[in-house]
This record gives C-alpha cells, structure tokens and sequence, in this order.
C-alpha cells in the first residue's frame, strides 16, 4: 500500500509540474498572441486538472486506509 501511495504521489508531482509548465505559457505574451496554441494549452490545463483532482481522491483514499491499520 506505501508502494501504492509514493507512485501516486510521483504521478502528482509530475503533473503539478506540467500544470505549472503550461500556466506559465499562458503569461507568456508571445504565445498569448497564438489562439491555436492558447487552445491547445488550456485544454491540457484541463486535462492536468481533472487528472490531479483524481490523483489527490486516490492518494487521500490510500491514506485513510493506511490509518485505519
């Protein structure tokens, strides 16, 4: 069950790591003047987010049941 929760929690770090990636794109004033990759980049921003918000139930999940023991 650690081996469980230290994966799940390298999957977040990863992908805060890439949602910060792409938040910072979006300041950027170069690629704010490009609609096609501003698109692209907050569909990722999504992506990231709904994969993160799933990541934290799961590693919150694993921790309740590692209290529990």
């Amino acid at each position: 069950m650690l081996d469980r929760l230290k994966s799940v929690e390298e999957e977040i770090k990863v992908l805060e790591e890439n949602k910060a990636n792409v938040e910072s794109q979006l300041c950027n004033p170069t690629i704010l003047k490009n609609s096609k990759k501003i698109q692209n980049l907050m569909i990722d921003l999504k992506k990231y987010n709904q994969e993160l918000a799933a990541l934290t139930k799961t590693r919150d999940g694993i921790i309740l049941k590692i209290n529990e023991i």
